[in-house]
């Protein structure tokens, strides 16, 4: 089972890769004559952008962690976030809920119980980013098909949200004696638009790899807002590359090419996980040197 899982991940992989390279070919004097101009500024401070967005989902979840009675400094939470979070490059993106439900068993809860938080608080963050997608560019999809998809995700999860009781017999296949451990619906309500500023975030790292490229205009920003969540989101509940690899690009490269050459569309897209993985790295390089910094002076 574990091979036939392994062979379909590969293959979504090769097909996601073979079409994103096809399409640049498509195009590839115009793509490489932008590129040769790329402002490399522009990708610096987006990469410091897309850094600073993992500060603030491990806020997000410190945020949460205090909510259940954790108490223990940012530093450390920072730095356990981030770990989870480079586990994520495992092939299925159950890895990096693994690891981070793990990470919350060192830290006083029970293993029950970080199960339940880890669903909680990732399907919060999946609402958020679906919910700005509605928000931003859903008329970008030109498909009531995508919209309809989505938004029943989008109404699942706000139903599992406000009663996970209905649902704790799925949970439970994950862990057979899982403990329910809700929030209250306005720390819900405050959480999910605390996510919502994470694509605000994420948006403006997107931004600058557009205006890098010289393709931005007055709507580029909300495009870009909308455009990286809704392609986060796909890749997310792919559950089948390594955070979401492949998928998302070619979400993007559906999205974006509704606004610009499809050609470019795929280059930045390239270039949007690229920055992602380097602001990734960066933000886990800082927490390593706050956590440290802070363990020494304390």
């Amino acid at each position: 089972m574990a091979m036939v899982k392994k062979i379909f991940q590969l293959i979504i992989f090769i097909l996601a890769g073979y079409f994103i390279i096809r399409v640049l070919q498509n195009n590839w004097s115009e793509v490489e004559a932008t590129i040769v101009n790329i402002n490399i500024w522009y990708i610096i401070i987006s990469i410091v952008v897309m850094s600073i967005s993992f500060v603030w989902l491990a806020y997000c979840w410190y945020w949460v962690l205090k909510k259940y009675k954790i108490n223990l400094p940012f530093s450390r939470a920072y730095l356990l976030y981030m770990k989870a979070a480079i586990v994520r490059y495992i092939p299925g993106n159950i890895w990096g809920l693994a690891a981070k439900t793990y990470m919350m068993t060192t830290i006083g809860l029970k293993k029950s119980e970080s199960v339940f938080v880890m669903v909680f608080e990732s399907a919060i963050l999946l609402f958020s980013g679906i919910l700005t997608y509605f928000i931003t560019i859903a008329y970008l999809a030109d498909s009531w098909a995508i919209n309809f998809g989505l938004g029943i995700i989008a109404v699942f999860l706000l139903l599992f949200l406000m009663v996970p009781s209905r649902f704790i017999g799925w949970i439970r296949l994950l862990k057979k004696d899982i403990v329910i451990r809700t929030l209250p619906p306005i720390f819900i309500a405050r959480l999910a638009f605390m996510y919502i500023f994470y694509w605000l975030v994420t948006g403006i790292s997107m931004y600058f790899i557009l205006a890098a490229l010289g393709l931005t205009d007055m709507d580029s920003f909300i495009t870009a807002v909308g455009i990286f969540a809704v392609s986060w989101s796909i890749g997310f509940i792919s559950l089948i590359t390594p955070s979401g690899l492949g998928v998302r690009e070619v979400a993007m490269v559906y999205f974006l090419g509704k606004t610009i050459n499809v050609s470019m569309a795929a280059a930045v897209s390239v270039l949007s996980r690229i920055i992602f993985i380097a602001g990734e790295l960066l933000s886990f390089m800082a927490a390593i040197i706050i956590y440290h910094f802070k363990k020494r002076d304390g």
